[in-house]
């Protein structure tokens, strides 16, 4: 695709091996193409099988780019005030194996499209080895047919977006960012007839598959992030588990609220009591940072909590021993 615009063997760049400063200087280097960040999130086993994802660098800081933000502040080498501001006037893509994992409102920006080998023929890879064998004086025509046809574009936008955001709000899309970025997309894939011989049924099998995306997108940001979704299937299991007494009189569970409508977790008391039931259980920095962000059991607050297990397991004691303490910090949630 690099060859439709002019640009022979390349691919992208890595943001990790790079200085902060280099990172800036490659995003701000070129306009009104992309700028294709590789493999940025990277798993801690090479096959990506065990670990998680380890995050290059903190996708917020990429969030003004959207409306065409400022990359960065310099300050100009004058007696002034002066500072140097420039501006990102390309499209950012980031292509990597492992999912990027950020807040929602990045998550939103993102059209997400994943690439498999579902659908490959031998037609296919005949076509694929012919492109391959292209150089980029053959088909670099394209970006010459797309600025030319800059006021059609821009006209097919003016009168079809709305049309295709109104169609995602139909489909269950009601996420308006949601909405607006693959409504874009599918004006898009409409244009590129204006440039290249595409059939109807492929244009509307694109714009389609756009819509399936959004509604996909949509789903997937009302869902928890994985990392709490890990801890609510560990807690499940655990707190759900007969409960079977021990030496120490321990019943097993995890819930400390004697309110049935809430979940009250302390998480020190949760790795000790996954620890002992061999589950694998989250990063405890990560769920600190994520368990505000819980859905399926909505976060109530951070507070201390009378705990109704240390109780019950203060009954069963005689009277000179030692108890447990009668109150807890913990984690509530709604049930």
């Amino acid at each position: 695709m690099w060859k439709l615009l002019g640009r022979n063997g390349y691919e992208g760049f890595d943001p990790m091996k790079g200085s902060s400063v280099g990172f800036m200087r490659s995003m701000a280097q070129v306009a009104n193409l992309p700028v294709v960040l590789i493999e940025s999130d990277r798993e801690t086993e090479a096959d990506g099988t065990k670990g998680r994802p380890q995050q290059a660098f903190h996708w917020d800081s990429l969030k003004s780019l959207y409306n065409g933000g400022s990359l960065r502040t310099t300050g100009v080498k004058s007696s002034g005030n002066d500072t140097y501001e420039p501006q990102f006037r390309a499209a950012l893509v980031i292509s990597q194996n492992a999912p990027v994992q950020a807040s929602t409102p990045i998550m939103e920006r993102i059209v997400h499209i994943g690439f498999d080998k579902s659908r490959h023929t031998d037609e296919g890879r005949e076509a694929a080895l012919e492109l391959n064998r292209m150089v980029a004086r053959d088909v670099s025509g394209f970006l010459v047919k797309a600025v030319t046809h800059e006021a059609k574009v821009l006209e097919l936008i003016e009168q079809h977006q709305r049309s295709f955001e109104k169609r995602l709000e139909a489909a269950g899309v009601k996420n308006q960012r949601i909405q607006k970025n693959h409504a874009q997309l599918m004006v898009l894939v409409h244009a590129l007839q204006l440039v290249c011989p595409i059939t109807d049924s492929i244009r509307t099998e694109a714009i389609k598959m756009l819509a399936e995306l959004a509604l996909e997108r949509e789903q997937a940001l009302a869902k928890d992030h994985p990392v709490v979704e890990r801890f609510w299937e560990a807690f499940e299991y655990i707190d759900s588990a007969v409960a079977i007494e021990g030496e120490d009189g321990s019943i097993g569970r995890l819930n400390h609220s004697a309110d049935p409508e809430l979940i009250a977790i302390n998480l020190n008391h949760f790795v000790q009591i996954a620890a002992e039931m061999r589950q694998q259980i989250p990063d405890l920095h990560d769920l600190k940072r994520l368990l505000k962000t819980s859905r399926q059991r909505k976060f109530v607050e951070y507070t201390t909590v009378n705990s109704a297990i240390n109780r019950r397991y203060n009954q069963r004691l005689e009277a000179n021993a030692i108890r447990r303490p009668s109150t807890l910090k913990c984690w509530v949630f709604k049930r």
